[in-house]
């Protein structure tokens, strides 16, 4: 890469790099949308480059945002740490972080996308980009995401770093823990899914968080444990007092990086579901479910009504 453009490269020269390329484009594909910034930073001024363009002006503005990063030393407060990626940093806050950056694109009538995104950056480290801790990290910070109003994800991944979902091998996959989450996160949607609110009360010393979806499959409550210690859970089923049935992501150990079940199956190495589906039948005690959450686990409760 030019070194013109990674020291002292600035946001007026993007602006122009990015004109000059635009209309090379338009000239050859009209109508062709385009994205930028591609920015790691949360400074406005590479979003203010993109403005007053015109017909040139992109449609979707991009952001890249991990938790973590592995180019920190390893003695570094900041270096990652299995701790550190289930802490609410790694979610809550990261999408909390974007929420100027959403309101500025969609001033604009434009989409906001995280163009970029995973655990740790850098490729990942040992332990923690490949632990069962990204399996419950994943689903949690792509809801935050979307509660914070991002209008799309695209997953980083290279298949041969630590921080990838899965490996390629020899005509098959060795499938990592971060994509049971990724997958128990896209089996909470369903057709017209609809993020509802949803709020957890909690004992001092639990991490507990829950995310609520309702689809013309019903109402599905992802419940994520992210600390050690076992929860006692009590959702609230209204009056339809319906019975209702669980799903677990489990792992031997929060550092695990195999041995994860989703509904007692697993991910084979030809990307497909094997095993027993098993799930719990749950009836409901007055108006309310009553479960134990193991620790660092999580568990999707899925009824027709809550």
């Amino acid at each position: 890469m030019p070194a013109g453009r990674t020291r002292d490269y600035s946001a007026s020269s993007y602006r122009r790099d990015y004109r000059a390329y635009a209309q090379a484009l338009a000239d050859a594909v009209p109508g062709v949308p385009l994205a930028g910034p591609e920015t790691a930073r949360s400074g406005s001024e590479w979003f203010d480059a993109l403005t007053g363009l015109g017909p040139l002006s992109p449609r979707s503005l991009t952001v890249h945002r991990y938790p973590l990063s592995l180019c920190w030393a390893q003695g570094s407060p900041f270096y990652p740490r299995v701790s550190s990626l289930l802490s609410e940093r790694s979610s809550a806050v990261l999408a909390a972080r974007l929420r100027r950056a959403i309101a500025f694109a969609h001033d604009l009538g434009v989409s906001l996308r995280v163009s970029e995104m995973n655990s740790v950056s850098c490729g990942g480290n040992e332990g923690v980009a490949d632990s069962f801790a990204t399996a419950l990290w994943a689903p949690d910070a792509l809801f935050e995401l979307m509660r914070a109003g991002v209008d799309g994800v695209n997953w980083h991944i290279r298949a041969e770093l630590v921080n990838a979902p899965f490996m390629l091998l020899p005509g098959a996959i060795e499938p990592l823990p971060e994509l049971y989450g990724l997958a128990l996160f896209l089996q909470m949607l369903g057709p017209e899914a609809r993020r509802t609110g949803a709020s957890v009360s909690a004992s001092a010393g639990l991490h507990v968080k829950v995310w609520a979806v309702t689809s013309r499959n019903g109402t599905s409550v992802l419940l994520i444990n992210k600390g050690p210690r076992s929860a006692s859970v009590s959702l609230c089923c209204g009056a339809a007092r319906q019975h209702a049935q669980i799903e677990r992501l489990s792992a031997p150990s929060i550092t695990s990086r195999s041995g994860v079940t989703l509904a007692g199956r697993f991910i084979g190495p030809d990307g497909r579901w094997h095993g027993r589906e098993f799930m719990t039948a749950i009836r409901p005690s007055g108006r309310r479910y009553h479960m134990l959450l193991p620790g660092y686990s999580a568990a999707v409760v899925r009824a027709a009504k809550l």
